[in-house]
């Protein structure tokens, strides 16, 4: 049997995984959108990194 602590961590990897593919959709939007354009490039590079660190943050508090 699950423990609820397993059952929600289930839950959350499922979530993630159907959410991935639509944010990796917007993801390669953007960048194409940005190709040839350093400065939109580096901003875009240093947002991903800025949410990747705020999602890390948010996930221990």
């Amino acid at each position: 049997m699950f423990q609820v602590f397993d059952a929600r961590f289930v839950q959350q990897y499922l979530l993630w995984l159907l959410l991935i593919y639509p944010q990796w959709l917007i993801y390669r939007r953007l960048t194409d959108w940005a190709l040839g354009i350093p400065q939109l490039i580096a901003l875009l590079c240093w947002a991903a990194l800025a949410l990747a660190i705020g999602g890390c943050v948010l996930a221990v508090h």
